[in-house]
């Protein structure tokens, strides 16, 4: 991906990918066998697979289609188009395929919901912040009419539309004693005056209405977990939110019927989408095209989950080798399969990646210099990565041999933490409590993900403490320092050197992270400590900043560098020195670059002459690799300024002399409608 919409950056969400290609041009449409799923089939292991009737209703090397919804009558599908940070339109298209066309002429246009009687489309509107909506000729399939602003104060995207349609609720940032928090409100759908429903919130996920209306249904994040949500209700009427624990059923549960997720990537057998219920209950495997995108075809279903729209694409993303010190980027491969950098061999002479091989996952190795690619060990199967897929890469020990990755646990938030030589073999799963295990939330020297030579660093849950820890590929890990569980959101950026840990701490005991960019909130601070009882130091506060990410020790442990957010919204590079004993020798001072609005992967060049990092720059908010300079008062230089192509996951080479990135080369997209039959009536 290579643009990020501006919502996405206030709520402090990671950048998602928004794949850009179809599935060839044929316009298959496949055979239906249908499965009706029993409850007392939904046992580990034997889920029914649904094997959909797949009709392809348009493809587009231009369109890059997202938010699809079918009509409530079927004969039309409305969607929306990515062209750029927020920027889009309004398509409509029949269902049964045809030209597409402009629905309306505005701009920065997304989420279209239709009304029941299928005779007005609502929508967000980011050139006014608000919900909008207009009316609709089924017959001839076009506006009648003029847009109708619905909210009058500035709403943020992802809206709800009541079941009897007379009311939207919708998120909107309001400003507090307490700083910035989310709030629900509810407009009648025709507008008029809004009101607050529920408690103002750090930051709130609508999901949707009860199928009765009675109940507004969301989710929040964590602050012990921030990739796990807290699942709660409302009463419309007024009264404080509710905790669901317990799945509700009947007509006080969500309307929303299904999602799908992918639980597989592709080194299992079977396939790799699963249909669950909204609280990740499985309900089936679904057979539907390999680059579908589960997030669209999620929001795709109908109410009766007899059909559901996905879109699917046809990305290819070969690996792309940039010289750190100037030079043209070098493609290796062909780019038949979708290739993602994973690491480098000891003395970067190589570089790890992963891709398709005889139709199962692998992990390659590759000389820099040129040469053919050679089979080093599968690709382990993580299962369905959370929301922040980022933190929770595969990495590698410094001497090549072992890797270690983490994969769900089940009836948990965290997941489970295994090592394994990477050719293959016995893995040792190292704990079931994972909460991170990163090259960029937890990292060592340099920002790699190792201390002492081998050993990985993760942050494992225990009770009420969340503890940072070192373990080799064999044997016992260690303890290298506790934080109360209630500061995994809040102290979210750790490094370690040696026995000392820099982390960010935020006075006001708020969320932190880049979602938390609000100036009257106190600075966040840097931290030391040696080892797991040492007093901690605070080694840099600057006031305008509002959050610190990426925190990480140089190569030699006498500096600190770490991306800060501030309050304007751009991006700056923290410089500060430190002794072994925590104190500071040089004072902190911010290194501004060009880069705004979301950034991540700090990492040391050896020398510690400069760091590294993958951020936006205006005017368009594309993503590029910076250099950022040190020392002499160098200026940032994006090392991928002159790439054609959008950038994805990048890696810095263990000798800082190499960048490996994939290129995310963009082919257009298709629109398919899946007919499920009644394979998912009870």
């Amino acid at each position: 991906m290579n643009r990020l919409d501006t919502s996405s950056i206030r709520m402090g969400l990671p950048a998602s990918r928004w794949l850009l290609s179809v599935l060839g041009a044929l316009a298959l449409v496949l055979p239906t066998r249908v499965v009706r799923v029993a409850a007392q089939e939904l046992t580990a292991g034997t889920l029914p697979v649904v094997e959909p009737r797949l009709t392809r209703i348009i493809g587009s090397d231009t369109l890059k289609i997202v938010e699809p919804a079918l009509s409530p009558d079927g004969r039309w599908v409305v969607f929306s188009t990515f062209q750029g940070v927020g920027d889009g339109y309004l398509w409509i298209v029949p269902s049964d395929g045809g030209e597409p066309r402009r629905l309306i002429e505005s701009r920065r246009v997304r989420d279209p919901i239709w009304f029941p009687d299928g005779d007005r489309i609502a929508y967000w509107s980011g050139e006014n912040s608000a919900v909008m909506s207009v009316a609709f000729d089924s017959r001839v399939g076009q506006v009648s009419g003029r847009p109708q602003r619905i909210t009058l104060d500035p709403a943020a995207s992802w809206f709800r539309l009541s079941p009897d349609a007379r009311w939207i609720a919708y998120r909107k940032w309001s400003h507090g004693d307490d700083g910035m928090k989310m709030v629900i409100n509810v407009v009648p759908s025709s507008g008029g005056t809004a009101r607050a429903v529920g408690e103002p919130a750090d930051l709130i996920f609508l999901m949707d209405w009860s199928a009765d209306g009675r109940y507004i249904y969301y989710r929040a994040p964590l602050a012990d977990a921030p990739d796990a949500y807290r699942t709660f209700r409302v009463l419309v009427d007024g009264g404080a939110p509710e905790e669901v624990h317990d799945p509700p059923t009947g007509e006080s549960a969500p309307r929303m019927p299904y999602r799908i997720v992918r639980v597989s990537d592709g080194s299992t057998v079977g396939p790799p989408f699963e249909i669950q219920t909204y609280d990740g209950s499985p309900v089936a495997r679904i057979a539907l095209p390999e680059n579908t995108e589960p997030e669209q075809a999620g929001r795709g279903f109908t109410a009766d989950g007899t059909r559901l729209l996905t879109v699917v694409s046809n990305e290819v993303s070969p690996l792309r080798i940039l010289p750190v010190g100037g030079g043209a980027p070098r493609q290796l491969g062909d780019a038949r399969a979708p290739e993602r950098p994973l690491g480098w061999s000891p003395d970067g002479s190589e570089i790890l990646f992963a891709t398709t091989l005889d139709g199962r996952s692998a992990i390659m190795s590759a000389p820099v210099a040129g040469g053919a690619a050679r089979e080093v060990g599968p690709n382990p199967d993580r299962g369905p990565l959370p929301r922040d897929r980022w933190a929770y890469p595969i990495t590698f020990s410094a001497d090549g041999r072992y890797l270690a990755y983490s994969r769900p646990t089940s009836d948990s938030p965290d997941r489970t933490l295994v090592v394994r030589p990477v050719a293959g073999g016995d893995a040792r799963v190292v704990t079931s409590a994972l909460v991170y295990h990163s090259a960029l939330r937890v990292v060592g020297p340099g920002g790699t993900p190792n201390i002492a030579g081998t050993d990985f660093l993760y942050l494992e849950r225990n009770g009420d403490q969340a503890e940072l820890r070192a373990t080799p590929p064999e044997g016992p890990s260690r303890l290298i320092r506790s934080f109360a569980t209630s500061e995994i959101g809040l102290a979210r950026a750790k490094s370690v050197f040696e026995n000392r840990v820099a982390y960010a701490h935020y006075p006001d005991n708020r969320m932190g992270g880049w979602g938390s960019a609000d100036p009257t909130n106190s600075p966040p601070q840097v931290l030391v400590a040696l080892g797991p009882e040492g007093t901690p130091k605070e080694v840099a506060t600057v006031p305008g900043v509002v959050a610190f990410d990426d925190i990480v020790w140089s190569p030699d442990g006498r500096w600190i560098a770490a991306m800060a957010l501030v309050a304007t919204g751009s991006i700056n590079v923290l410089v500060v020195g430190v002794t072994p004993e925590g104190d500071v020798t040089t004072p902190a001072r911010l290194i501004d670059t060009p880069m705004a609005g979301s950034a991540w992967g700090l990492r040391w060049l050896p020398d510690g002459s400069a760091v590294t990092l993958y951020g936006q720059s205006l005017p368009d908010w594309s993503f590029d690799v910076w250099l950022v300079p040190i020392r002499d008062g160098g200026r940032p230089v994006s090392l991928t300024r002159d790439e054609q192509d959008a950038i994805g996951y990048n890696i810095l080479s263990p000798d800082g002399r190499h960048i490996a990135y994939e290129a995310l080369i963009q082919r257009g997209m298709s629109l398919w409608l899946a007919d499920l039959g009644d394979a998912l009536k009870r």
